[in-house]
């Protein structure tokens, strides 16, 4: 497609597109700043009193220890469905619908051998 610049049509065009243009790439951009936490922010876990408390960056986890059931390892993860969050080869962290649980608070770090 080609735009004849030489008349006021063309002239309204050429600016509407670098209009564009700019609002795309500061989008993106932002976008950019926004994610990148997710990749390398720390992750922090804190046991105080009878709280355990693990914070990612954008979310954050409590949990009572008078809630915990039972605790085991595990070899494998059992199959899950984001709802929320994020699933990477970084880390599984968000809500998850986990088979057998249902909808879980998930944080896990998928490179370690034991879950």
């Amino acid at each position: 497609m080609t735009v004849n610049i030489g008349i006021p049509a063309g002239k309204v065009w050429r600016v509407a597109a670098k209009i564009v243009l700019a609002i795309s790439a500061a989008f993106l951009i932002g976008l950019g700043v926004f994610i990148m936490p997710l990749d390398f922010g720390e992750t922090n876990v804190a046991i105080s009193n009878d709280i355990i408390s693990i914070t990612v960056p954008y979310l954050s986890y409590e949990v009572k220890t008078e809630n915990i059931v039972s605790i085991k390892l595990i070899d494998d993860l059992p199959h899950s469905t984001k709802k929320h969050g994020r699933n990477s080869e970084r880390a599984c962290q968000g809500d998850f619908y986990v088979n057998g649980y249902g909808l879980s608070k998930v944080y896990v770090n998928p490179k370690l051998l034991l879950f």
